[in-house]
C-alpha cells in the first residue's frame, strides 16, 4: 500500500523549526563536502522558508527556499535559492525529494519570482533536479560569506520559474550571477 505523503509549507520558520530540521538533516544527510568551519561561514542565512514532507505525522523530507533580489547586467531580478533538501534514508527514491521540489516552485511561482537556482554535485544529484526543470549553469554563481569575501559556488543548477527571458539571459550570458550574502 503506497503511503501518504502531507507537504507542509511554512514562511518563517521557529528557531525550534529549524533545531529541529538541523537534527533531521545530520541524521539523514550524505557525508558534507564542507568543513564545519566553511558551513559556518558560508551558509548563515537565517531568513528562508521551508517546505516539509510527512508519512504518518513523521518527517521524511525538507527542502528550504530563500526568496532573494539581485542585480543583473543592470536588471532587478527575483529568485529563490533551493538549499537543504534532505530525505529520511528510509524513504529514499520514493518521489518524496520530487514533490519537496514541486511544492517549491509552486511557491517561488506564487511569489512571481524570476528563476530558482541551487548547487549540487551535478553529476550524482542533476537528474533528480533536471526532473523539475533545472539545468546546468554555464558559470558558477558567486555570493559573498559571512567575512564579506566573495565566493564561487560551483555545481550551481536554474530553472525558469516566471520569466524565460531572464533565465535565458543568465544562462547565456559569460557573466557570473552574484546571489548576495550566504549559499544556499
Amino acid at each position: 500500500m503506497k503511503q501518504q505523503i502531507t507537504l507542509k509549507y511554512t514562511e518563517k520558520p521557529t528557531e525550534t523549526d529549524f533545531a529541529k530540521y538541523n537534527e533531521f538533516a545530520a541524521k539523514n544527510w550524505g557525508k558534507s563536502n564542507d568543513s564545519a568551519e566553511d558551513a559556518a561561514k558560508n551558509f548563515f542565512d537565517k531568513n528562508k522558508s521551508v517546505v516539509t514532507a510527512y508519512i504518518n505525522y513523521e518527517l521524511v523530507g525538507l527542502c528550504f527556499i530563500h526568496f532573494r533580489t539581485t542585480n543583473f547586467n543592470g536588471k532587478n531580478i527575483s529568485f529563490a535559492g533551493i538549499g537543504g533538501v534532505v530525505t529520511h534514508k528510509e524513504f529514499r527514491h520514493k518521489g518524496i525529494a520530487t514533490k519537496l521540489l514541486q511544492e517549491a516552485i509552486q511557491k517561488m511561482q506564487d511569489k512571481v519570482v524570476d528563476i530558482a537556482l541551487l548547487a549540487t554535485d551535478i553529476p550524482r544529484l542533476g537528474k533528480l533536479y533536471s526532473i523539475v526543470g533545472f539545468v546546468p549553469l554555464k558559470n558558477t554563481y558567486v555570493f559573498d560569506d559571512i567575512n564579506d569575501v566573495r565566493k564561487p559556488d560551483p555545481g550551481g543548477m536554474i530553472a525558469p520559474i516566471c520569466s524565460p527571458e531572464i533565465y535565458s539571459e543568465i544562462v547565456n550570458s559569460p557573466e557570473a550571477l552574484f546571489v548576495g550574502k550566504s549559499a544556499f
